[in-house]
């Protein structure tokens, strides 16, 4: 099975701390409703599927998708600080042959009542993003 979610996670991660000094404590590989520490980062693979098999039954290439979830809780400019957060993670992913195929604001919700209505946190905004590639176990590759 062809696994880049490690390298993918890595060389995003490296980019936002080389262009904007975000650390460790700043990202996460699973999905967090509320992170303890802002500005967020979530970067999680959430397809793979074989894109060529051959009559080795080897898998050659697979078709991926990233979704990334962008917090920030700045009092002012957060929508900024996220959009900031995201132009980094975008030119990472582009250097890895990804393309964006969603960019969207997401209500955060922090409780879920009886009648399934959420409750928002208005002082917590956050971007989600969905990206698409193709690999194998040594390249990127365009779409």
């Amino acid at each position: 099975m062809i696994d880049k979610e490690s390298e993918v996670f890595t060389n995003v991660c490296e980019a936002l701390e080389a262009e904007l000094g975000l650390t460790d404590a700043n990202f996460s590989a699973v999905y967090v409703n509320m992170p303890r520490v802002f500005p967020h980062v979530r970067i999680e693979q959430i397809n793979s599927f074989s894109v060529y098999d051959d009559g080795s039954l080897d898998e050659k290439y697979v078709r991926m998708t990233f979704d990334v979830d962008i917090y920030s809780n700045k009092q002012d400019g957060r929508k900024y600080e996220c959009k900031r957060i995201a132009d980094v993670v975008d030119v990472a992913m582009r250097r890895m042959n990804f393309r964006r195929i969603a960019l969207t604001p997401i209500k955060n919700s922090t409780q879920t009542t009886v009648y399934g209505t959420d409750v928002h946190d208005e002082t917590v905004y956050r971007l989600a993003a969905r990206y698409e590639g193709v690999a194998s176990e040594t390249h990127f590759y365009r779409r």
